[in-house]
């Protein structure tokens, strides 16, 4: 998913619920494992919460007409998996807020303020221009999503 939480990190709760991302922790339609009932080696094996984790942006693209027909799938990633999760109790799910960001012109926006901030910075900060030369950050070369 966009965010990557779900390959690489866990969330275990004080009451021993296990989840990938700590905002998944109340999403009540989903049963996550419990480390006080489940060792941790079969909860982290092959197991119903790794296949949950597996999730990748073909799955759900194929999970949902929304983002199969979504023009900005490749930009959003499919979303955060646990705002579709508690919005809709799926999380292949397309996310709520990331469509009204990217549907709504949001990303363009943000794009062409970044863009103008970038420019007003090197101009009032010129020594990555001079340390790394007009050719490969000036301007004219460098964009926001360059430096992000």
């Amino acid at each position: 998913m966009s965010c990557g939480v779900l390959k690489s990190e866990m969330f275990l709760g004080a009451d021993g619920t296990v989840c990938p991302c700590m905002s998944m922790v109340d999403a009540k339609a989903e049963s996550w494992p419990n480390a006080f009932e489940t060792p941790l080696r079969d909860i982290l094996g092959e197991s119903p919460f790794m296949d949950r984790c597996a999730t990748s942006v073909g799955m759900v693209r194929d999970g949902n007409d929304a983002c199969r027909a979504c023009e900005y799938i490749d930009r959003c990633n499919g979303g955060c998996c646990a705002g579709a999760l508690m919005s809709s109790g799926n999380y292949l799910a397309p996310c709520p807020e990331n469509c009204h960001f990217f549907s709504g012109g949001w990303y363009e926006r943000f794009q062409e303020v970044g863009q103008r901030a970038l420019e007003q910075y090197l101009v009032a900060h010129p020594e990555p221009l001079e340390r790394y030369g007009q050719g490969s950050f000036g301007k004219s070369t460098i964009t926001v999503r360059e430096c992000l």
